[in-house]
């Protein structure tokens, strides 16, 4: 064999050599990989678990903290709201206006604190914006707000708005409470501290619905 001929042998082998060392190494670095994208994977996994895991505790906690601190006001005051609402609609007798209300009575422990009453006139055939004016005047004399009940009184086109808001019964002096509205819309007129289910027989009594 002569000398040139060995040499490209020689440079030949080293050749495929190499070419083998390269696939050899490119092997080993995609296994390296396919080893790691697990690894990769399981922690990736652990860190969402954590973090949900987290969440959740977080959560959790500010909402037992919510559900505390209410238990603890009402644990602190010793009692607990309830709402009454009654509702009426009717003409009067000769069908000259019609009258819709709205009595919203507040208790505490079952026991009545304070009202707001909603009342809504309106006249039926009839423009007399004088009249109208005459009569809303003449409610305006009958009800003049005081300590524990106050009272928003007003016309707007053929009707009167009559707005009394007590709220607090132990200030309000039934004595010297005018029941002329309450005949008028069918309420019934309450000196605080009656309990929620007597209120509630008492307006259904009248004809009023409540809930």
């Amino acid at each position: 064999m002569t000398k040139k001929k060995q040499t490209e042998e020689e440079l030949l082998q080293t050749h495929v050599l190499n070419l083998s060392e390269i696939r050899q190494a490119e092997e080993n670095e995609k296994g390296i990989r396919n080893r790691k994208l697990p690894v990769f994977l399981i922690i990736v996994g652990f860190f969402c678990i954590a973090t949900g895991l987290v969440f959740y505790g977080v959560v959790n906690h500010l909402s037992f903290n919510n559900e505390d601190i209410k238990a603890e006001k009402e644990l602190a005051t010793g009692m607990s709201q309830e709402i009454l609402t009654c509702l009426s609609e009717f003409f009067d007798d000769s069908n000259s206006y019609k009258i819709v209300n709205k009595v919203v009575y507040y208790f505490d422990d079952s026991i009545l604190k304070s009202s707001e009453m909603h009342t809504k006139i309106s006249f039926v055939n009839m423009n007399d914006m004088g009249m109208i004016q005459d009569l809303t005047s003449n409610y305006k004399n009958l009800y003049p707000s005081s300590s524990g009940v106050t009272y928003n009184i007003y016309s707007k086109n053929e009707t009167i708005y009559f707005d009394r808001n007590i709220s607090n019964y132990n200030l309000f002096d039934i004595s010297t409470y005018n029941p002329t509205i309450s005949t008028l819309n069918h309420t019934n007129v309450f000196e605080g501290g009656e309990d929620i289910s007597n209120v509630k027989e008492k307006e259904i009594l009248l004809g009023n619905s409540c809930s």
